[in-house]
Formats: structure tokens, C-alpha cells, sequence
């Protein structure tokens, strides 16, 4: 195979984990595995594959630090962290401000690395990554404090519409029943309530 037609570029210099991610890989994905950051800067300057799996346990800089630093220079390209524990204000940060496509912990789960793969490589192909968006001027999602004004807003109307009717049926069954000359409770009656 060669390396121009890789779909996948994968770095992981620990040869167990590359290779449980060798294994792990659908068999038809096309993938180059890589072992230094200078290696990937290389390999990138002539290819460009969909998705770029980086593992963050590297000698020297991070991954989310290459990441971070190389966002701007490949922004055509999935990017996914590997690490072996991420805690979740990290998580955040490196989805928004790095613009990872998103995480796998170490070790990698085949149906979680499956699954990552097929919607990295469906976003790339339908220009929905992160950041694409911002750079497209495309504001089909809204941010996420507007999404939230959004939610609590639904959900007030929603609890305002269902105690309106709660109301109208209340309403509806008491005089019907009036109506009716039914009188359960003898010494009780909505009047007398509104008159109070």
C-alpha cells in the first residue's frame, strides 16, 4: 500500500498499543502507523489522510500539545487523542479550544475505536468537523449557552402548556358534573373557594 493512499494515520510509539490498534482496525480501512511527531510532521506534508489518531502518552510533547500547535496547519483532517486518562475540564478543552474530533482511552476498545472511525470519517466527508462551521460561516448549531436558553425556555412553556390543561380539564369535569347534579363532597364546592 502506498502511504498516499492512507485514510487513517495512526501514532503510537508503544509497539503493544499500535499493535492492539492494528488489530483492532476494520479490516478494508487503509492506515499508516508512525512512531515520532516528526515522523507525522514528514508524513503530513505530502498526504493528507481523513483521520489522524494521536496518542497523548509521547516522549517529549504531548499530544495535545502537537495537536494544539499543528490545529491550523492540517484543518482538513479528523483529529482524535488517545490517552490513558483525560479528566474532564482536559476533555473539554482539547474538544473546544484544540478542536479534537474526540477521544479514545488507552487501552483502545475495538467497538469504541469502530465506531469513532466511522463518524470521524462521515463528519470529514460531509465538512462537519470541528471548527468547520466557524470557518465556513455555517451557524446551523447553535452555541451551546443558546442551546441551554433554549432548553429551560421549552421547558417552562412545555410546564405552563400542560398545567393550562391540567386547568381546562379540571374545569370541564367540574362543571359537567355540576351540570350534571352530581355533588360528591357536600360541604365543598369551587365557589366557595374563588369567593375566599
Amino acid at each position: 500500500m502506498a502511504e498516499k493512499e492512507a485514510e487513517i494515520l495512526i501514532l503510537e510509539p508503544d509497539a503493544a498499543a499500535a499493535a492492539a490498534i492494528a488489530a483492532a482496525l476494520p479490516a478494508r480501512s487503509m492506515s499508516v502507523f508512525l512512531n515520532s511527531l516528526a515522523e507525522v510532521e514528514e508524513f503530513l506534508e505530502t498526504s493528507q489522510p481523513q483521520l489522524f489518531l494521536c496518542a497523548d502518552d509521547l516522549p517529549g510533547e504531548t499530544g495535545l500539545m502537537f495537536l494544539s500547535r499543528t490545529g491550523e496547519r492540517w484543518p482538513g483532517m479528523q483529529r482524535v487523542l488517545m490517552a490513558p486518562d483525560l479528566d474532564g475540564e482536559l476533555f473539554f478543552h482539547a474538544m473546544r479550544e484544540v478542536k479534537v474530533f474526540s477521544y479514545l482511552n488507552k487501552p483502545v476498545n475495538r467497538g469504541e475505536l469502530i465506531r469513532t472511525i466511522h463518524h470521524a470519517i462521515r463528519a470529514r466527508r460531509s465538512g462537519t468537523g470541528p471548527g468547520q462551521d466557524e470557518r465556513h460561516g455555517n451557524t446551523s448549531e447553535p452555541a451551546p449557552w443558546l442551546r441551554m436558553v433554549l432548553v429551560v425556555t421549552a421547558g417552562v412553556l412545555g410546564g405552563i402548556l400542560v398545567l393550562a390543561a391540567l386547568l381546562f380539564i379540571f374545569g370541564v369535569l367540574y362543571e359537567a358534573k355540576s351540570a350534571a347534579g352530581i355533588d360528591i363532597f357536600t360541604d365543598w364546592h369551587l365557589s366557595d373557594l374563588l369567593r375566599r
